[in-house]
């Protein structure tokens, strides 16, 4: 063990860490540009007036948490000294915190989706507990690898580290790799996939006893409902197919003494998109780009700064944040003057006024 505390799993690698970790870095910094220019296109069109819009909100917020963890872990910045080497073991904590916050945005919105579409149930005033269990629930158990300073450099980046000074196998460490992430994370995506595929087969069994009578309101359910799957599947997919392959490596890189130099240069390819594919599924939506017009996109940056007083109506449920609630202004005039005349009882109306009411 080094005077720091830290082990430096650097000499433990048999190839130049530094180069593969930039890859991923540069990666990790396209997707956190994506996950950016979401948020922001959230912002400009108010995508977050419904509870589902501000969940995907909340997921692009995580995944770019977690690219910005990726960013910050080149190689080059924590293996030359003890100061830097001691950085590494916040990154390696970042590291873990950053993919579990975007895990549980995708649990939180495939929860709110099984309830309202299999029980017909409203989650809507748990909102804070979402935002719980998005961002203050993966607290409680990513500090424990600061036990035996578990966390290091794990390869060409911080993480859980599997060896120590020596090269020896940490054992400690490994078993928190699975407890911590691969076994809680890969259970947690299959079920989320089992509960897509309930609420696939709900919504069908819903659009077969939605057939005979006609209503406006039932079918504008069924629409938003059916789009809100074929969208939001979208993200358990993203999250279970990139981490496929980083699972292989670990495995791979746990139980073989040579470390395969092409296994890390896709590892650190594959893995670090996830956000900014993330970011795409927002941004690629039909709905989306009809908006990324210049006069679009000039008359909802004026609509941040309008002083007319704005009133909201939902005039459907919504469960996309494909769909937004359409907003009606209605500026401020003063009260139409009427002047009756009680030899004729007649009413006279300021016509113009009128018209321009309406």
């Amino acid at each position: 063990m080094n005077e720091s505390g830290v082990t430096n799993e650097s000499n433990c690698s048999q190839f130049d860490v530094v180069w593969v970790s930039a890859i991923r870095a540069g990666t990790g910094f396209i997707s956190l540009v994506l996950c950016a220019l979401a948020i922001s296109l959230m912002v400009l069109f108010k995508r977050y007036i419904t509870f589902t819009q501000r969940l995907v909100l909340y997921l692009n917020i995580s995944a770019a948490v977690d690219s910005l963890s990726i960013v910050l872990q080149r190689a080059d910045y924590f293996h030359e000294n003890t100061a830097t080497r001691g950085y590494c073991v916040f990154a390696g904590f970042l590291n873990q915190y950053g993919p579990c916050v975007e895990l549980m945005a995708i649990c939180c919105i495939t929860a709110k989706l099984f309830f309202e579409t299999v029980y017909r149930l409203k989650t809507d005033r748990l909102e804070l507990v979402y935002l719980m269990m998005i961002f203050v629930f993966p607290l409680l158990f990513d500090w424990i690898p600061f036990i035996q300073l578990s966390y290091g450099q794990a390869g060409p980046w911080c993480w859980i580290r599997k060896d120590d000074q020596d090269c020896n196998k940490f054992h400690f460490g490994v078993v928190l790799r699975f407890v911590l992430w691969y076994v809680p994370a890969y259970v947690l995506m299959l079920a989320i996939l089992v509960t897509f595929v309930v609420i696939l087969v709900s919504v069908g069994r819903q659009r077969h006893k939605w057939e005979g009578k006609f209503d406006p309101e039932t079918e504008k359910v069924k629409e938003h409902t059916q789009k809100a799957v074929r969208t939001l599947i979208w993200y358990p997919f993203i999250f279970l197919l990139l981490n496929i392959f980083p699972l292989i490596n670990r495995i791979y890189d746990i139980a073989s003494t040579n470390p395969t130099l092409a296994f890390w240069v896709l590892h650190a390819l594959i893995t670090p998109l996830q956000g900014g594919f993330i970011a795409m599924v927002f941004t690629f939506d039909r709905s989306t780009l009809r908006m990324l017009s210049c006069e679009e996109m000039k008359a909802a940056f004026r609509s941040h700064f309008e002083s007319s007083r704005v009133r909201e109506y939902e005039i459907a449920p919504s469960l996309t944040h494909s769909d937004s609630i359409k907003r009606q202004t209605y500026p401020e005039t003063s009260v139409q003057q009427l002047t009756t005349d009680y030899s004729t009882m007649q009413i006279h109306v300021d016509q113009t006024h009128v018209d321009d009411r309406l």
